[in-house]
Parts: structure tokens; C-alpha cells; sequence
């Protein structure tokens, strides 16, 4: 356990600092007390841990709309033991004189109340003014922009439709002249067909005349080829007569030589 020792100056009396002091003091779990001095000084004695009394060193800093700490002087020592808790110090007469300063600075923020209602609303009038303005002349731009894209719209339509129209008539021409060039195409391949037909057609009569004599040469081979087949088998007949005779001849003649 430490004793801190702090003197703190700057504004920091009759604005509320020691009480701000008690609660950090609670926070931080220290016992002592906060006191006013002469010439404006506040006087903070504390004791606790070394890294609490620390702490609520830096803490001790505290710079607000009112209270505005400029310097404090600090110094260690060891501790007494003597406080129960932490409190603030008050002298005779300083609630009376607490009292007409806060009389004075509610005075001065009623005044300064009344300062900022008069700006805010001369704001809120200027806002509204700038607000009407920026109205008017925004309502004016979307009128001026819409009658431009409606010109812009109507510009377009005109312009698509011409467009329309000349590719409708190019097309006209193209499938004129495709269904003329196509006429004049399958013209010419049918009088090209039929003369391949007629040609064809004269090649299979030649054929046809080619395969007929050829069947008649055919055929007389055919009766030619069947007589000489009918005489040689007359031929073989007559032959295969003879050697059979011969055949029995020469049996006979075996038989009587053998004795049978």
C-alpha cells in the first residue's frame, strides 16, 4: 500500500472537479479525501496499490466544457492506514458560495440557451430558404430534363422509324433481285436437265439395242452350243457301245483260256 499526494491547479474549483475525484477514487477502490486550497488548488489524498493509485493519477487529468486540469505535482509515500473511505472536504460557507456560482453559470447558459435558440432559428430560416431555393430549382432542372428526354425520345423514334422504313425497302430490293437471280437459276438448270435427260435417254435406247443384240448373239450361240452337245453324246454313246462289245469280246476269250 501507497500513499499518493497530488496538487492539482488549473480550473478545477466551484466547477465540480472534487466530486468527480470521489467517483474515480470509488472506482479505483482508494481511501482518502479531496480538499480546496487557497489560489485555486486542489489538494487529492489517496491511498491504495501502486498500479491503482496510478491509474487514478491519470485519470486525475480531466479536461471538459468546465473543468480544464493544467498541471498536477504528485509524490509517493508510504501509507497510514488512518482512512475509512474516500471524501471530499468541504470548508464553512462554500455551499453558500457553490451556490451563487451556479446561480451565476445558470445565468450565463440561460443566456447562452437563449443565444443558440436565435442561431438555430435563423438557421432553420436560412435552411428553409436554401431548402425552397434548391426546390424551385430542382423542380425547374427535372422539367428542363424532361422535355429533353421527351425531344430526345421523340428525335429517336423518328430517327428509328426512317431507319425502319429504308431497311425495309433495301430488304424489297434484296428479295427481288434473290427471287429473280433464284428464276433465272432454276431456268437455266432446267433446260440443262432435260438435255441431260434426252441424252440419257438416247444412251439407254443404245444400250438397250447393244443388249438386245448381244441376247441374240447369245442365243444362237446357246442352240449352236446344244446341237454339239446332242452329237457328242451320240458320239460317246456309240463309242462306250463299241468298247463294251469289246469289253464281253475280250471276257469271253478270258473265260475260255482259264477253262471256265
Amino acid at each position: 500500500m501507497l500513499r499518493l499526494t497530488a496538487y492539482i491547479s488549473g480550473t478545477v474549483q466551484k466547477v465540480g472537479y472534487r466530486a468527480q475525484v470521489v467517483l474515480l477514487a470509488n472506482a479505483f477502490g482508494l481511501r482518502g479525501y479531496v480538499q480546496n486550497l487557497p489560489e485555486g488548488v486542489v489538494k487529492v489524498v489517496a491511498e491504495g496499490s501502486e498500479e491503482d493509485l496510478e491509474r487514478f493519477l491519470k485519470a486525475l487529468r480531466i479536461q471538459d466544457a468546465l473543468i480544464d486540469v493544467q498541471n498536477i505535482e504528485a509524490q509517493y509515500g508510504p501509507a497510514s492506514y488512518e482512512f475509512i473511505g474516500f471524501e471530499k472536504m468541504v470548508a464553512r460557507g462554500e455551499t453558500d458560495q457553490r451556490l451563487d456560482k451556479a446561480a451565476g453559470l445558470l445565468k450565463e447558459l440561460i443566456v447562452v440557451n437563449k443565444d443558440v435558440v436565435k442561431e438555430l432559428r435563423a438557421t432553420r430560416e436560412g435552411l428553409q430558404g436554401e431548402i425552397k431555393a434548391t426546390r424551385e430549382g430542382l423542380q425547374q432542372e427535372i422539367r428542363a430534363t424532361r422535355k429533353e428526354l421527351k425531344d430526345e425520345i421523340k428525335a429517336t423514334r423518328i430517327g428509328l422509324q426512317q431507319e425502319i422504313k429504308a431497311t425495309r425497302e433495301e430488304l424489297r430490293e434484296e428479295i427481288r433481285a434473290t427471287r429473280e437471280g433464284l428464276g433465272a437459276e432454276i431456268k437455266a438448270t432446267r433446260l440443262e436437265l432435260r438435255d441431260e435427260i434426252k441424252a440419257t435417254r438416247q444412251e439407254v435406247k443404245c444400250v438397250c439395242s447393244e443388249v438386245r443384240a448381244t441376247g441374240l448373239m447369245l442365243a444362237g450361240r446357246i442352240e449352236g452350243a446344244k446341237e454339239e452337245i446332242v452329237e457328242l453324246r451320240s458320239e460317246l454313246r456309240n463309242d462306250l457301245k463299241v468298247k463294251v462289245s469289246r469289253m464281253e469280246t475280250d471276257i469271253t476269250q478270258i473265260k475260255a483260256r482259264v477253262g471256265l
